[in-house]
């Protein structure tokens, strides 16, 4: 039930070991945010959990968890010299504060890249990256922001590495391209076509152009529209049976509760102007059913 007038609420938690932040709304939705990598673990809406977080995933600090929206940056994957997918995921982010609006609410954290350096990674760029997670009635929206302090141009690649929680992807969907070009299918090594709905059954390692319009997905239990902008790329990911079984920190089965569907930055880097700004959003919202 919703009191007229109520404003959403913040409170610090913590999960195992991490420090949490969470803003819940006045209707129940609900978006929780670890310091360790400025993950969003969990987002509630409609009294349903819609980000996969695996029972097994590691909530120590000390390793990146499996699931929720990890944050990759400045690298994705091994396409580069710098570790897998970058640090800031596995990274202390400074919590900056909540915003408390009538009906939407939003956490804000910041990083200095280079203040928390893997040892050994060769990186000079003095640049700050901050993430905006804001949450609104049916909809989570997350906004990476880069600003290059240096003298130097930035160049990066990077993904919001967004795990959505499906009854079964076996009967699960992804659709909403039209016209646009190639892809690159990862899983058998060679260029693929765009179609307009692809499964999510099975192994899965599409790196795909962004869409025009806003992606759909479809587990035959729900629906959620998917935009983004700033990013080139969307990336459809799912272990599969068989890599899933291999996973530490995921229950073998567990590939049938999730697929990925990131807004990505892969073949083109992002070229930053000393002193200029990128900011790449991506924007969850369930469609209600009728």
């Amino acid at each position: 039930m919703i009191v007229p007038g109520a404003a959403p609420v913040y409170r610090r938690v913590r999960i195992q070991g991490l420090e949490c932040h969470e803003v819940a709304l006045p209707d129940g939705d609900r978006v929780r945010v670890a310091e360790h990598g400025g993950h969003v673990l969990s987002w509630k809406s409609a009294g349903r959990e819609r980000l996969y977080l695996s029972p097994s995933a590691v909530l120590d600090g000390r390793a990146a968890v499996r699931g929720g929206i990890p944050v990759c940056w400045p690298q994705f994957s091994d396409r580069g010299p710098l570790p897998r997918h970058g640090w800031l995921r596995v990274s202390p982010w400074c919590f900056q504060g909540a915003s408390l609006e009538t009906e939407t609410a939003a956490l804000r954290f910041t990083v200095d890249p280079a203040a928390v350096r893997p040892s050994g990674v060769a990186w000079s760029a003095d640049c700050e990256v901050t993430l905006l997670v804001s949450l609104a009635p049916g909809a989570l929206t997350l906004q990476l922001t880069v600003h290059n302090r240096g003298p130097q141009p930035l160049l990066f690649t990077g993904a919001l590495h967004t795990y959505l929680a499906l009854d079964d992807a076996e009967f699960a969907t992804v659709s909403g391209w039209s016209g646009e070009p190639s892809g690159w299918d990862a899983v058998r090594g060679h260029v693929c076509e765009t179609v307009p709905r692809l499964g999510l059954r099975g192994e899965i390692d599409r790196i795909l152009p962004a869409a025009a319009q806003a992606l759909r997905v479809d587990d035959g239990s729900q629906s959620m529209l998917i935009e983004q902008d700033g990013w080139s790329d969307t990336v459809v990911w799912n272990p599969g049976a068989e890599k899933c079984a291999g996973l530490p920190d995921m229950p073998a089965g567990d590939e049938r509760r999730m697929a990925c569907v990131e807004a990505a930055q892969v073949f083109q880097p992002v070229e930053l102007a000393p002193g200029a700004e990128w900011t790449g959003r991506q924007r969850l919202h369930v469609v209600r059913p009728h």
